[in-house]
């Protein structure tokens, strides 16, 4: 992705692009000795990188094919393009996800998120999600999650059968907070129990 080696200490390697900008610097630790990190608070959900125009993401795309990666084709998310492949050790997980593959989980969480696609699209999914606890936390203006998507989502994912509860929070933008954490705490202690 255009990172050039700047320096490793024991397992931790850092990669820079050159530039100044927040997310110019990237560490890597390097712990195959390790068990794969969960999907929860204090882990890493996704890696962006932003192209510098439509040609240079189509450019990458093509780099990615040749590495051997699976890589999605250039997708429209209304507000954006977006490519989407996994490292080996990982996995992405969206929304859609427990919509296309719906049947009962311990809880689906989608934190400054909503189901992707065009304003009016209809989801088509099938199968229930069986009460399945759905928590659905954004901001009351999210400049990447429209508010009318968040009640698109809400209600399909209702439709499909989850147990959606939505939560609204003045100001707080594309982020999350610690009322959101203790939710999904929550979601988690009901699980174990």
């Amino acid at each position: 992705m255009g990172f050039k080696p700047l320096g490793e200490e024991r397992n931790r390697f850092r990669y820079t692009s050159g530039h100044s900008a927040p997310g110019s610097t990237i560490d890597v630790v390097c712990a195959p000795g390790q068990r794969a990190g969960n999907v929860v608070v204090g882990t890493v959900h996704h890696v962006a990188f932003r192209c510098a125009s439509e040609a240079d993401q189509k450019a990458w795309r093509e780099r990615i094919v040749a590495a051997g990666l699976n890589i999605t084709p250039v997708l429209d998310r209304q507000y954006f393009h977006s490519i989407y492949f996994r490292e080996p050790g990982g996995v992405l997980f969206v929304l859609e996800f427990a919509g296309r593959n719906a049947r009962r989980y311990g809880g689906v969480v989608g934190l400054s998120a909503g189901l992707i696609g065009p304003p009016g699209r209809r989801w088509d999914f099938a199968g229930t999600l069986d009460q399945t606890p759905v928590l659905l936390g954004c901001s009351d203006y999210d400049p990447h999650i429209p508010r009318d998507r968040l009640e698109e989502s809400r209600r399909e994912l209702e439709r499909i059968g989850g147990a959606v509860e939505l939560e609204i929070y003045a100001g707080l933008g594309h982020t999350i907070n610690r009322d959101e954490f203790e939710l999904v705490q929550g979601i988690l202690d009901r699980m174990m129990r």
